[in-house]
């Protein structure tokens, strides 16, 4: 069976078809279908969908829940991202998955809500202290939007990494006729444990582990050793830093 919607409302979809089982965002044009799509549905299967104060609680939010082991999600749009900026940072160093959805709009600062543009992949690109790459998906159609935002999900999980699904603002109120049968070969989600620092040697990208309870150990945003840990070997930050290098290069 074929249905007509849109952009935003396919994006919503696709995180409910990759299992994604927490959002939170901030309304903002034009992303904020996505928050109000979430809001109604993600409880009906037994998710959390919050409101934060801001983008800045709203980013936190994501990332303590994705340490707890949820699948999580949030949307906005080019001032929320410069906003979520600084989390953004600790999410890639503290490897932990997440997937943010940027409808474009015109910038820079509060630019145009109205107007469409596509001008962020750049800094969404290398938004971070660093300069670490990250993971962009750009939808091409509506029909893309939902397999694109599946597939933002793997690779968070497989990468351990904050993944991006870009949208722009034109084109998240234009409709198309989607056929969802036939798109949902689906997301299959890699690990059912919750998020933990390494501890599998021969495994670069393991699953996320209980680490926190058995070995003591927790998330960090600082170089850290495969247990989670902060030793004084300064040699472990450009182990660290060329993790990163590899796990983006290989998803490229």
């Amino acid at each position: 069976m074929r249905e007509f919607i849109d952009g935003n409302t396919a994006i919503a979809r696709g995180a409910l078809a990759a299992g994604c089982d927490f959002f939170a965002g901030y309304p903002i044009t034009p992303a904020t279908p996505i928050l109000l799509a979430m809001m109604r549905d993600l409880p009906r299967v037994g998710g959390v969908a919050v409101q934060g104060e801001d983008e800045l609680a709203s980013i936190g939010f994501c990332i303590g829940a994705a340490m707890t082991g949820r699948r999580v999600f949030t949307a906005t749009s080019g001032p929320g991202i410069s906003l979520y900026s600084e989390n953004i940072g600790l999410a890639i160093m503290g490897e932990v998955p997440l997937v943010i959805v940027d409808v474009q709009r015109m910038g820079p600062a509060t630019g145009g809500a109205t107007t469409a543009a596509q001008g962020d992949l750049q800094f969404i690109r290398w938004c971070t202290s660093g300069g670490y790459p990250i993971i962009a998906l750009c939808p091409a159609t509506v029909a893309d939007c939902y397999t694109l935002t599946m597939r933002a999900f793997d690779l968070a999980e497989r990468f351990r990494c904050p993944a991006f699904v870009l949208w722009a603002e034109v084109a998240h109120r234009s409709h198309r006729s989607v056929r969802f049968r036939e798109l949902r070969s689906g997301s299959r989600r890699q690990s059912r444990h919750r998020w933990g620092c390494k501890r599998q040697r021969r495994d670069p990208y393991p699953p996320g582990q209980l680490v926190a309870v058995r070995f003591h150990s927790g998330p960090v945003a600082t170089r850290h050793s495969g247990f989670g840990g902060r030793p004084n070997d300064l040699s472990l930050q450009a182990k660290r830093c060329q993790s990163l290098g590899r796990r983006k290069a290989s998803c490229s």
